[in-house]
């Protein structure tokens, strides 16, 4: 019962505030009214009793104020209150408000958009059940930090292992499609069966590979994308079962991955069964071109994978290959994040510290406004006001500005966001999202801005002067000018940080921009072409097609001159091989090189300088797996103190003489 009297006088004090101030003046009235009748009876004319009992209730408002205090529901009565002059006040000022709010969402909305990012792509890590049991396994060589695996060494790992619960291995592939609508070359990734398990990851319609969809000849089918099972099937669940063509193979749709869903890139549109004992994987059984991903046995520590790693990696290399070699096991999170770590984290603390600014700039603007405001909290004071519910109207209007300045920030962070991932060339953006996490960050972004700008306002600004009032002084108190003082100094001991940190960011990327790749990409275009086998079955007619097209290709208009090249420079399809030199002892090591078949006219297309030898020549071409051009790079490490062309390495089973040496 008491609890429903409660909720009832709750209800009635914040919903019918009129009549319940009615009923309270209407009381105080009474009071005085009985007051003033028991001082005349003693014998006081009724101006002298009315006078005496105003003195002995000790102020209408006042008493009136302190009721208010001690009912149910007052401290949101009050707030409410607030609220309402808050934002009647700051509509009197539309230039102050709109400068705060625009200065609050710019610095609000730039560190929501950097914490989206952190928290998408740093935080939450990879979208997989027990992501933190994955590992990627590199190889470490004198030359090279990260080589990939070979077929052979793949197959060795997976059967020895005893730290990994189950093993996957995959590459890049590229086909075209054809059959429905124009034809389409479209990426993907040759991966083993165990794949989708390995990763947890079940496909939202059908399902995965099965372990014979491994062994050569049952290897066609194919997972897709959601977005390519959309554009080519229509999102038909029917679509399951059936044929697409892909490279003049006919492969079963088996399965369709989730929205979403993109491992390793966001490039990645469909996944076909790697069987590592076909033709493509044995032609080069050594070569190394396979990614490999792990998921660890439970309770296995990242110290002791990498020690079982090193040693299984020492147990099943071939004696034979003299290649000093580590072995690496990377988390997956670290892998996918590993190179946006530092740049994001530097321009979150470089957002922060424009937000810290903001937040400066505003409360030295909010502590002017306060003092000009000194002779109206005076007055509020001198009506019954207490110096707490001053600092509270204060830091309500401090709060109406940051939430204002919050919303107007989450807008342009999404706005930010949709821009960056529409321009910027940076596939781990597309999954960037302002999510919950994010829209608590702005939440709490906008409540430390308002402590930090309303706090020190509001208790300088509370402070009253009933003289002042009177005489309508606005004069600052000298702590409010040591305050803003203080606050002037911050925001530019912040900004000469954050335009230091700026100025060494820029020196950095120029140095970047000025460093040599070794060739010319101004005014060069590529192209892919792959054929598709029924159409092309054998070498020869594969060499003639690309022979005739680059023939046509160089006698275009414009052009003046064009080569082929199985993979672009930093394209990140590279395959690596050791290789011997000449006359090499059998106890040195194998170096590790990367190999990529050219067309002549490669180097000069790309403005990459002969440095000794000549070019391959249309002669040689036919003959062009006897013969090769090294870097100097390669050349200076095989042969320091002497003339590289001539030589002969030995890359896989075919020894190749050097005719040329090129420019890094």
């Amino acid at each position: 019962m008491r609890l429903f009297s409660s909720l009832a006088a709750f209800w009635r004090n914040l919903f019918r505030r009129k009549a319940v101030e009615r009923d309270l003046a209407e009381e105080v009235d009474s009071y005085l009214a009985l007051s003033t009748d028991s001082k005349v009876r003693a014998g006081l004319d009724e101006t002298a009793a009315r006078r005496a009992a105003a003195v002995e209730l000790g102020g209408v408002e006042q008493v009136k104020e302190q009721v208010r205090e001690v009912r149910f529901g007052y401290f949101l009565e009050t707030r409410f209150q607030d609220l309402r002059f808050a934002i009647r006040t700051l509509r009197k000022s539309p230039v102050f408000s709109l400068t705060v709010i625009l200065v609050l969402g710019i610095g609000i909305g730039s560190t929501a958009l950097m914490f989206a990012l952190v928290n998408s792509l740093l935080l939450r890590g990879p979208a997989f059940p027990e992501a933190e049991r994955l590992y990627m396994i590199w190889q470490k060589i004198p030359q090279e930090d990260r080589v990939s695996f070979s077929p052979n060494e793949f197959t060795a790992w997976e059967k020895q292992s005893e730290v990994f619960q189950q093993m996957a291995a995959f590459t890049g592939t590229s086909l075209t499609i054809s059959g429905r609508g124009e034809p389409d070359l479209v990426r993907g990734q040759m991966v083993t069966p165990s794949f989708f398990e390995v990763l947890r990851a079940a496909p939202s319609h059908g399902r995965a590979f099965l372990a014979e969809e491994g062994i050569p000849g049952q290897d066609h089918s194919v997972i897709l994308s959601h977005g390519l099972w959309q554009q080519k099937f229509g999102g038909r669940p029917e679509a399951l079962g059936e044929q697409v063509t892909m490279d003049g193979k006919a492969y079963n749709v088996v399965g369709v991955m989730p929205e979403g869903f993109d491992f390793p890139d966001h490039a990645t549109k469909f996944w076909v069964p790697a069987a590592l004992m076909g033709p493509i994987f044995q032609e080069h059984p050594d070569a190394h071109f396979l990614r490999v991903l792990g998921r660890v046995k439970p309770g296995i520590s990242p110290e002791r994978l990498q020690s079982e790693a090193d040693a299984l990696g020492r147990r099943v290399t071939d004696p034979a290959d003299k290649t000093e070699r580590r072995f690496l096991a990377i988390g997956l999170k670290q892998m996918l994040t590993g190179d946006l770590r530092s740049p994001l984290l530097v321009l979150l603390s470089a957002v922060g510290f424009l937000l810290l600014i903001a937040c400066a700039n505003v409360a030295n603007l909010t502590l002017a406004r306060a003092q000009a405001r000194r002779s109206e909290m005076s007055l509020r004071a001198a009506l019954g006001a207490s110096r707490r519910r001053l600092v509270a109207q204060l830091l309500t209007e401090a709060g109406v500005l940051a939430a204002i300045g919050g919303t107007l920030g989450l807008v342009m962070a999404q706005w930010g966001l949709g821009l960056l991932q529409r321009f910027a060339n940076v596939p781990e953006l597309s999954g960037a999202r302002i999510d919950g996490s994010a829209l608590g960050f702005v939440v709490l972004a906008s409540v430390f801005c308002a402590v930090i700008f309303g706090l020190g306002p509001a208790f300088s600004g509370s402070r009253t002067n009933f003289q002042n009032a009177l005489g309508g002084s606005t004069r600052s108190t000298s702590g409010a000018t040591g305050a803003r003082h203080a606050l002037v100094f911050a925001e530019v001991a912040l900004a000469a940080v954050l335009l230091i940190g700026c100025a060494l960011m820029l020196r950095s990327f120029v140095r970047l921009i000025k460093v040599d790749p070794g060739f010319r990409s101004a005014n060069v275009i590529t192209a892919d072409a792959l054929l598709a086998e029924d159409r092309y079955p054998a070498k020869p007619q594969m060499l003639a097609f690309y022979r005739n097209s680059l023939a046509s290709v160089r006698h275009l208009p414009g052009v003046e001159s064009a080569a082929m090249i199985t993979h672009l420079p930093f394209g990140g399809n590279d395959w690596g091989n050791g290789y011997q030199v000449e006359g090499q002892s059998a106890r040195e090591p194998n170096a590790v090189a990367q190999i990529r078949p050219v067309s002549p006219g490669y180097f000069s297309t790309l403005g990459i300088p002969l440095k000794a030898g000549v070019d391959f020549s249309e002669r040689n071409s036919e003959n062009a797996a006897g013969v090769a051009i090294v870097s100097e790079l390669l050349a200076r490490r095989s042969w320091p103190n002497d003339n590289a062309v001539g030589k002969k390495i030995r890359y896989g089973d075919d020894w190749l003489t050097v005719v040329g040496v090129c420019g890094d």
